[in-house]
This record gives C-alpha cells, structure tokens and sequence, in this order.
C-alpha cells in the first residue's frame, strides 16, 4: 500500500486538472468562510472562532451529501414512474383502454420531470 501512495503523490497534475483543482478549493473556501461568518453572527459573536469553522465545515459537506442523495432519489423515483409508464401504456394499448393510457402518459411525464430534475442538480 506505501508504495501505491508514493506513485500517487509522484502523478503530475495536467495544467487544466490543476485550474480545476484550484476553482475548487476557492469555491469551497468561500463557502466555508461564508458559512463560518453566518454561524458567528448566529451566536452573536465578536468574531468567527475555529468551532464556527469546524460547525461550518459539516454544515458544508452536509449539504454536498443531501444534495447528491436528493438527486439520487429523483433518478430512482423518476426511473420507477417511466417504467411503469412503458408496460402500463403498452399493456392499455393492446387492451384498447384510452383512458388508462392517459393516465400512464401522465405517469411518464411525471417520471420524466423527476428524472430531469436529478441530474439537473
């Protein structure tokens, strides 16, 4: 395994992989000294403090997370809905059901919408 991590570390970063890198450093620190400040002023603090940075810093990454699982969700919902929208249409068509197709459009599009929304965000 050492010598797994010495290889690593000897990688060099592609000039676009190391601008990449830097934006998110900045975008992250940003955000965290935002929220840090935000925290402070909450507890009506003179100044931030390491614990507003340190609550600050799970606040953060808290929200990375919730973000990911929410979208994570909507794929799923919205894949289950078109599924059910492709046997449910079919199975209506071939039974000569109109009204039970129209419903199983709007199952699809509702589908369609929250499987666009998941990897929109």
């Amino acid at each position: 395994m050492p010598n797994l991590q010495k290889r690593a570390s000897e990688k060099v970063l592609h000039p676009h992989a190391q601008i990449a890198v830097e934006n998110y450093i900045a975008d992250f620190a940003d955000t965290l000294v935002t929220q840090s400040k935000i925290l402070a002023t909450l507890n009506e603090a003179d100044e931030v403090q390491s614990n507003h940075v340190n609550a600050a810093r799970d606040v953060v990454l808290t929200g990375i997370h919730r973000t990911k699982r929410s979208s994570e969700a909507f794929i799923m919902i919205g894949s289950v809905l078109l599924g059910a929208f492709l046997q449910g249409f079919f199975t209506e068509y071939s039974h000569n059901r109109p009204g039970w197709m129209v419903i199983y459009v709007i199952v699809g599009l509702i589908g369609t919408v929250c499987t666009w929304l998941g990897f929109r965000k």
